[in-house]
């Protein structure tokens, strides 16, 4: 067994929905031995946090490897892959996935970049078990109590003190595409011109400090505000194409099955909600 399960519990699924920016899908709370680990796939339409309270190790994601340490936190976006192996004895840490197309923004707002590791003052850790218990209520007011729960989870994660220039460079970056990514004239090129700076040189930077390249964060921005769409509405897949950046719909589709596994329309299928009455 990779590692000892404390606790994880999903929220049931959700036939009929309120319109909320930012809920917890799923918690859990894992004790990982050394020379063991935890891996797995993050979904299409969450993100993932990481607070690490006991031990020390690594965080692996995409071509990163991240030591990490009691009193951290990490943040993760959709369509990521990650790994945690624990060094020196175990590393104890809880972990939240939360969905809602205002997470970016929201995080971004307190300094929170997806692929970033942030220190914190204080475990929350009662507020964390505060959202699991909680995680079975999918009332209305259920859920907007977990919303304002997320909201306050996002707000204890700590900017980092250390600033240098590349790392300000890539914030810029961020900066711009979250920006701008509705816009299907913005490019990776577009991106680079307005920071005065050649292609290659951000994609190696944005790589360094996210953990992923930039077109790749524009894709999943995209994509997950689609996500939400293909969720919540009944706009044709076409209308949704054009408003989360993409002009020719076929594009469209074809990326949202090599990230998201299955066609937009499948997905439509498969995720159908009731609007609450």
């Amino acid at each position: 067994m990779a590692y000892t399960l404390y606790e994880r519990k999903t929220r049931p699924a959700i036939h009929k929905c309120i319109d909320l920016p930012i809920t917890v899908k799923t918690v859990g709370h894992y004790i990982v031995q050394e020379k063991n680990y935890d891996t797995g796939y993050i979904r299409a339409d969450t993100n993932r946090i990481f607070w690490f309270v006991e031990g020390q190790g690594v965080m692996r994601s995409g071509n990163r490897v991240i030591p990490v340490k009691a009193g951290q936190v990490g943040f993760y976006e959709p369509f990521s892959e990650f790994y945690v192996e624990a060094r020196n004895g175990s590393l104890e840490y809880y972990w939240c996935s939360m969905l809602g197309r205002l997470i970016t923004p929201i995080a971004q707002s307190f300094g929170v970049d997806a692929g970033g590791l942030y220190d914190v003052e204080e475990m929350p850790i009662e507020l964390i078990n505060k959202v699991l218990l909680h995680l079975d209520d999918t009332s209305p007011a259920g859920l907007r109590q977990s919303s304002r729960r997320s909201y306050h989870l996002l707000s204890l994660i700590k900017r980092p003190t250390e600033n240098n220039t590349n790392n300000e460079l890539c914030n810029k970056a961020i900066a711009l595409i979250n920006a701008h990514w509705p816009d299907s004239n913005f490019s990776i090129n577009t991106c680079a011109q307005e920071l005065g700076i050649h292609r290659t040189s951000l994609n190696r930077h944005f790589q360094e400090h996210v953990g992923t390249s930039p077109g790749q964060y524009l894709i999943h921005l995209r994509l997950q505000e689609a996500v939400q769409r293909l969720k919540e509405s009944s706009d044709s897949i076409a209308s949704i194409a054009a408003a989360v950046g993409y002009a020719d719909p076929h594009y469209f589709s074809r990326h949202f099955k090599k990230e998201v596994g299955c066609k937009p329309s499948e997905f439509r299928q498969q995720n159908i909600a009731v609007p609450w009455e």
